[in-house]
């Protein structure tokens, strides 16, 4: 049985379907809509108009154009037969996971609402960047020493450091996970960072090696850390030593 007579075959037997608000595009829409434009040699909108009138889609016209325009036209051959696979295997549960680029390409198709695993998605990955926040500032806070600049981690509450971190990905459109990573080599300042994203000033952030430097060479004196201090500036350099606990 070809493709087009599987699809046929499964909607004919389909139950009427009315999409949730915010629900993203379900197989079984997808495929009626593929179906209601088989026979149509150039779309036009007029076609998008008649899906809509006729409520195959109980969708609106530009979402129905919408989703054809920028998703369906793009499936291939075999595309269709990895669609028809999964309704002889599973039936018409289902979502079409597309790529983000463009053209789009179907990427597989899964049980769950897209949108609703980007948002889950997305909840855990804030949740690691919350919890790498906390470890950094439950690893590097020390006592108040008045002779050391305090860092922004002894100032703010880790949800307090998260909010500012979140606005500022968001502000500066970089991952928050970018940020985080250049508040560690920043000793969790704030102001360097801020610093840091206006001019991209890599002296802002403490290297590995010179973590390793500091850490190993205690002489305050010698060459190399006369350098690094001459490098960083005297200030940075204790904010430093104070925030990988030296």
């Amino acid at each position: 049985m070809r493709p087009g007579e599987v699809f046929e075959k499964f909607i004919s037997q389909a139950p009427e379907f009315v999409p949730q608000k915010n629900q993203s595009y379900t197989l079984q829409e997808d495929l009626k809509i593929m179906l209601a434009l088989k026979d149509v040699s150039i779309v036009q909108s007029k076609n998008f108009r008649d899906i809509e009138e006729s409520q195959i889609v109980k969708r609106t016209y530009n979402s129905i154009k919408n989703r054809y325009m920028d998703y369906l036209q793009y499936l291939s051959q075999d595309n269709m037969d990895q669609i028809a696979q999964h309704l002889n295997e599973h039936g018409l549960v289902g979502y079409l996971l597309f790529s983000n680029s463009t053209p789009r390409e179907l990427l597989k198709i899964v049980t769950f609402d897209p949108k609703i695993m980007e948002k889950e998605k997305k909840k855990v990955e804030d949740e690691l960047e919350i919890n790498k926040l906390q470890k950094v500032k439950v690893e590097h806070k020390k006592q108040i020493d008045p002779t050391f600049p305090r860092n922004d981690f002894d100032k703010f509450s880790i949800e307090d450091m998260d909010q500012v971190v979140t606005i500022l990905s968001e502000y500066k459109g970089v991952p928050k996970a970018y940020l985080v990573e250049r508040l560690h080599q920043l000793s969790g300042n704030l102001e360097d960072l801020d610093g840091f994203l206006k001019t991209n000033d890599d002296t802002y952030c403490f290297l590995e090696e010179e973590d390793h430097l500091l850490k190993d060479d205690h002489n305050k004196e010698s060459p190399a850390i006369r350098l690094l201090i001459r490098k960083k500036g005297i200030q940075r350099v204790q904010r430093r030593l104070k925030y990988l606990g030296i």
